[in-house]
């Protein structure tokens, strides 16, 4: 429906503003909440939710565990990391100017480009200003007698709004095995849902994976290249197929992302290479466990 009249934002705009439908307990200004709404996760729904939301004309805060936006594409960084749904197809349709200025390089965006992405949708609409970075939210309740939310960080202080929105998605807390005997594991651990910003080098290791969801579809290949061994460990086979990756540029001088090739590159993979895609669930991040130990 294109006529904004008739948008839920509108109409809940055109509620929220009368004065006369403010619960009693609002009509104070001290006891009104600082915010009308509160959105939890600045990956790319809550980047969305509040764009949406400031144009209707609410006031909106994200509140963010991480340092930066992107939400599973700021965790995860592991070996391989890509999205396997095609880049024209996970990117943002509500601004035509967006879509004509940004540059796909490749069908299946690698993790970079996509935090790239977000990076640059959160700069272009001034986004930033709008959120709570390395803010971790331990609970949400409601407050009846208020008639609002009451927001609980860890570090700071209650914060209060009208409304309350869950953008953390399905990824947002890691899976971490207990397996007997992993806190006397004298090697390395690393999960893939919180993989180190730094690069992890692999050469001459052993390396065992655990599970053989998508980031281990993904990250085999890869770490293979570097292990002096690597070792599978899996409970259910899945199916998998080839991802035929390609550049969705012809050109090699014009494979980069954003409007021009003089903005900040994001590094390129080779897509030309054989790599394998998950059919099913699939989602970086997911259950396993990649556990570094030296020869």
């Amino acid at each position: 429906m294109t006529d904004n009249r008739y948008s839920i934002f509108s109409l809940a705009r055109n509620a929220f503003s009368n004065h006369r439908n403010w619960p009693r307990a609002w009509r104070s200004p001290e006891l009104k909440p600082a915010y009308d709404v509160i959105i939890v996760g600045a990956g790319f729904s809550g980047l969305y939710m509040l764009h949406r939301l400031r144009g209707a004309g609410f006031t909106a805060r994200i509140l963010e565990r991480a340092s930066d936006v992107g939400g599973t594409w700021y965790w995860n960084r592991y070996p391989g990391a890509r999205c396997d749904v095609e880049s024209m197809q996970y990117a943002y349709s509500f601004s035509p100017e967006l879509e004509q200025h940004w540059v796909w390089t490749e069908q299946y965006a690698t993790q970079p480009e996509i935090l790239s992405y977000a990076n640059h949708v959160a700069d272009r609409f001034d986004l930033r200003c709008d959120i709570q970075f390395n803010t971790d939210v331990l609970s949400a309740t409601y407050d009846e007698s208020a008639r609002c939310w009451r927001i609980e960080t860890k570090d700071g202080p209650h914060i209060s709004a009208a409304f309350c929105i869950m953008a953390t998605g399905c990824l947002s807390t890691t899976n971490t095995p207990h397996f007997e005997g992993i806190e006397t594991f004298a090697g390395t651990v690393y999960h893939t849902g919180e993989w180190p910003h730094e690069a992890v080098d692999f050469t001459g290791q052993q390396v065992g994976i655990i599970g053989t969801g998508s980031s281990a579809i993904q990250s085999i290949p890869v770490i293979a290249e570097q292990a002096t061994h690597l070792y599978v460990f899996q409970r259910t086979p899945h199916y998998t197929v080839p991802a035929r990756n390609r550049y969705l540029q012809s050109d090699p001088k014009t494979r980069h992302s954003g409007a021009s090739a003089n903005e900040s590159h994001c590094p390129v993979t080779n897509p030309g290479r054989e790599r394998s895609l998950a059919i099913g669930l699939l989602f970086p991040g997911l259950m396993w466990v990649c556990v570094q130990q030296r020869a």
